[in-house]
This record gives structure tokens, sequence and C-alpha cells, in this order.
């Protein structure tokens, strides 16, 4: 054996023990890398400013989170099967016959549209805002920065990954810190995507503005779309007349493409301590607002006035899962499921010390 291949394996010794010990990574110091984490045939890639996830061979969500992007999100979400679900535009500006409009929908995101602090922050004043708009892109609105994320883990025969995010004001002031953590697995119906987002306020008492334009979104493939024949629906009804604005624990947006009935469902965990609003449109928009209240004009709110809130100090969790199907699927079975996933093990469980 040669010095250098000597050199080469120790080398190596060292860094697989630094990822196995090393539970976090601030960006600064992430590079491109091939680290694998992977449970039964789902698995968690890491790039610098990405975390791909995938079922066998397939690229399920490529989550991208470069500090130049205005908010992080899922550039794309995909069936097993390989079907894109989400609208590649603006991330892919070149696709034929894609729509343009809305350019901050950026495939699957969280976020919320109006985030008021204790102290107000000196900016251009938007219509309809009373603090900082982190739901629309430009001068005079928030960003949220993704500052660190972990090493994935093995989760519910799949796997998980948290990342550690700042909601920062136009002038860079943090008014939200956030814990994001993402995990995969597949139930029978699909492969399921769970969101448990934990939001915390460093410094004096945060509101969430009532407005439509929050929080859990996603931005749907042209093609599923009610305008051209897709479906929207709830246990309670279907169409968007008969779902936005309505509070129910699921929403459904299906459509066929190429011979194949698919689409994905948001779910709403019943022990979120604010339920969801469905602000789902026929033109491709799919979000769960659990902030909206009477202005936003959701029907199931027209009583409520009273501001969503986050003291100084404390939290607020909030945990959603994305049923991402490529075939068939009944209210029994979306009912059904939205009784057994929250039985799940939490993914934020196994980053309790970060």
């Amino acid at each position: 054996m040669t010095q250098a291949t000597r050199f080469l394996l120790t080398f190596g010794s060292i860094v697989l023990c630094f990822i196995g010990f090393h539970h976090w990574e601030t960006l600064a110091e992430s590079r491109i890398t091939t680290y694998l984490k992977q449970e039964g045939h789902f698995r968690i890639t890491l790039e610098e400013n990405a975390i791909l996830f995938w079922d066998r061979n397939q690229l399920i969500g490529r989550y991208e989170h470069s500090p130049q992007l205005p908010k992080p999100h899922f550039a794309s979400l995909s069936t097993s099967s390989g079907v894109r679900l989400t609208r590649g535009f603006p991330m892919e500006k070149n696709l034929p016959g894609e729509s343009k409009d809305h350019p901050h929908h950026r495939g699957a995101w969280f976020c919320h549209g109006d985030v008021i602090p204790d102290t107000p922050i000196q900016t251009i004043k938007l219509p309809h805002v009373e603090g900082i708009d982190f739901w629309s892109e430009g001068m005079g609105r928030g960003k949220i920065i993704c500052t660190k994320r972990s090493i994935p883990q093995n989760w519910h025969h799949g796997v998980g990954i948290a990342t550690f995010n700042e909601w920062q004001g136009p002038d860079q002031s943090v008014l939200l810190k956030e814990k994001r953590c993402l995990g995969i697995t597949h139930v029978a119906d699909g492969t399921l995507l769970v969101w448990e987002i934990s939001l915390s306020s460093p410094k004096g008492k945060v509101q969430f503005g009532d407005t439509k334009e929050g929080s859990l979104g996603i931005r749907i493939n042209d093609r599923l779309n009610e305008k051209n024949g897709g479906i929207i629906r709830t246990s309670e009804g279907e169409g968007e007349k008969a779902c936005w604005g309505q509070e129910t624990a699921w929403c459904d947006y299906h459509g066929t493409i190429e011979g194949q009935t698919v689409g994905i469902a948001i779910l709403d965990d019943p022990a979120n301590v604010i339920r969801a609003c469905w602000h789902t449109r026929s033109y491709g928009l799919h979000a769960a607002n659990p902030f909206g209240r009477k202005k936003s004009g959701f029907p199931a709110r027209k009583d409520q006035t009273k501001l969503a809130e986050i003291p100084e100090g404390e939290q607020l969790a909030l945990r959603y899962a994305m049923l991402l199907h490529h075939e068939p699927i009944s209210v029994q079975q979306l009912d059904q499921l939205a009784k057994t996933w929250t039985n799940l093990p939490k993914c934020a469980d196994l980053f309790k010390d970060d």
C-alpha cells in the first residue's frame, strides 16, 4: 500500500466519523456532498443549497434553500411513478405551455403574507399588509433564510431532516425563528411528505395578519388545475366554490396526466392549535392557511377577528402532510388517512437536542 493510499483511507475514515457525530452543518460549512441516508427504498441526498428526496431512483422532491432565494421551497414534487405534480415556473422558465402568473408560487413552500412585529420596521408600505409580507417577493418584502440543516435520519420506514430558518425583514432584522422538519415515507395510498414547523419570536410579540395569502402552499401542475379539468375536493364538497375558505381535515387537488389519475392532498393535523382554511384556487394554487380571519374572506372564519400571535419566547407548532398520489383515491380513503397519519412518530423528535 502506497503512502498516498494510506493517507486517503485515513482521511476517509476521519470524514465518516465526523459525519456520524456532527448532527448539524451550518450552511457556511456546507459543500456539495453525496451524503446519503436511506431507510427502505427512501433516501435523502444533500447538495450545497438543496435537499433531494428519493424513492429508489425516482426523485420525489428537490428542496432548495439557497440564501439568495426569497424563501426555501420544493422546486418540484413528483409521484413515485415519476409524474410531476407541481408547476415548473418560475424555477424553470421555458417549459412549453406553462402559465407564468404569480411568480412567487415556487413549487411548494411555507410562509405568510403579513407578519406583524411588536416594533414596526421601516419599509415600503404595501397594500393590505400591516407588517412584513413573506408571501410575495421583491422590494420591501421579507425573506426566509435557511441558516443550517441536520444530517438526515431514519424515520418511520422513511427518512427525515431538520432545517433552521430565520424570517428576516427588509432590514435583515429577525422577526421569527423556525425549525422545519421534513419527513418522507410510504402509506397505502401513496407517498407522504410531512411538514413539522415550529415558530418562535426572539424579540417581542409577533402577530399573523388577517390575509388569505398563506401559508403552506403548492402551485399545482397546470394540467391538473380545475380550469383544465382537475378536481378540488374536501370531505364536505367539490369545486373551488365549495372548498375555498372552509375548515376541513383535508383538501385534495387531482386530475389526469398521460392517462394517470394523480394529485396532492394536504392534511391538517387536528392537534394543531390553529386549524387551517383552504386557500385553493381553480388556476392551481393549493394552500392551507391557519392565519386568515374575517378580513381574508374565509367563510369558516367570518366571525373571527382576533389575530394569531406568538408571545416573545414562546413557540407555535404546526404539522401538515402532503399525500402525493398516483392512482384514484376515494373520499373514504382520505377520511381514513386523515385519522391515521397523525399517529406517525414526529419527525421533530429525531432532532430534539437541536
